[in-house]
């Protein structure tokens, strides 16, 4: 993290006993200042960094009190995963020596309780999306995040909630250039005191991508899946071609872009330090996402079509449905 990372943070505190921000910092690494509210702020903090979303609005200063979509996804795909392994490979159980057996039946009782949690505590019928839960204010987030998809990836949703799910996530979450991180709305405001966050509207990644894609495919949307890839790999296309083989490790994809100012940067960019071996989940994206796309869509992707412009001439479905 940079050095000035959270001094918009402690800024205020610094303020109320004016001093510095360097000052308060250094004092408060001493622990010659106890402040609740700013241990606090860094307990959440701590949990952002965990998630793999640093940093996020939908995660500051809340983050170690949310059961988030994302993490009750990985831990249902895990459980139901570890399950068929026991069945294929090991008969329905396995025991190390003189430890406890481990059976698939208790793995899929496991995957069961927390698919039927998730059900109660993140899925909303009217909005048709998943939120993550605030387990001290027992109740939903309203942040709308695109990690609401990852319950496809992992095969937890029913296939009326996926239905409901991909027609409203559609509609959200797909813009010019792949998916967002989340609303723009659910981001708020930005400015030099709120500035803007990397995991947030209007910026696109290829973990979301990657697992959209599948689990878009996983229940029959195969149309959806293949457009959304399309336009992922166009962005990433388009700025290789036209800015010396620049791959990023993220983009606005709102403005097919991956020139901004944000937190950290944009690593990758930087012309004195473009890797010529590309950046990593970047290049898997790509990847990946070449698997979805039918031999039609690779000939318009090499003659660089913008999306929109292919769809329309391809009479594909673009008004957000799937």
């Amino acid at each position: 993290t940079e050095s000035t990372h959270f001094d918009h943070t402690v800024q205020p505190f610094a303020d109320r006993l004016g001093i510095s921000v360097e000052m308060y910092k250094g004092m408060y690494a001493r622990d010659e200042i106890h402040e609740p509210e700013l241990d606090e702020y860094f307990v959440h903090d701590r949990a952002v960094r965990e998630s793999g979303h640093d940093t996020s609005y939908r995660l500051e200063r809340r983050c170690a009190n949310l059961a988030t979509v994302d993490l009750n996804c990985l831990l249902y795909k895990y459980e139901v995963d570890l399950a068929d392994a026991l069945d294929e490979h090991f008969g329905g159980k396995f025991a190390w020596t003189g430890g406890r057996e481990l059976t698939a039946a208790e793995w899929r009782m496991r995957a069961e309780t927390r698919r039927q949690n998730m059900n109660k505590y993140l899925w909303n019928e009217r909005k048709g999306l998943y939120f993550d839960y605030d387990v001290v204010l027992r109740e939903q987030s309203v942040y709308e995040s695109v990690t609401a998809f990852w319950a496809l990836w992992a095969g937890c949703a029913t296939p009326a909630q996926a239905r409901r799910l991909v027609d409203v996530g559609c509609r959200k979450f797909e813009v010019r250039g792949g998916l967002v991180s989340g609303t723009e709305e659910s981001r708020g405001r930005i400015s030099l005191l709120r500035p803007n966050r990397q995991w947030d509207f209007p910026f696109g990644w290829p973990p979301h991508q990657i697992m959209a894609w599948y689990g878009m495919y996983n229940y029959g949307f195969v149309d959806v899946a293949r457009r959304f890839a399309y336009r992922w790999l166009f962005t990433i296309t388009q700025a290789f071609v036209d800015f010396n083989g620049v791959v990023p490790e993220k983009f606005d994809v709102v403005n097919m872009t991956h020139r901004f100012q944000v937190e950290y940067g944009n690593v990758g960019v930087d012309f004195k330090k473009v890797p010529r071996e590309g950046f990593g989940w970047m290049n898997a994206s790509y990847q990946v996402g070449l698997t979805y796309l039918t031999s039609h869509m690779r000939r318009a992707l090499g003659m660089l079509t913008p999306p929109d412009v292919f769809f329309q001439k391809s009479n594909w479905k673009i008004d957000g449905t799937p």
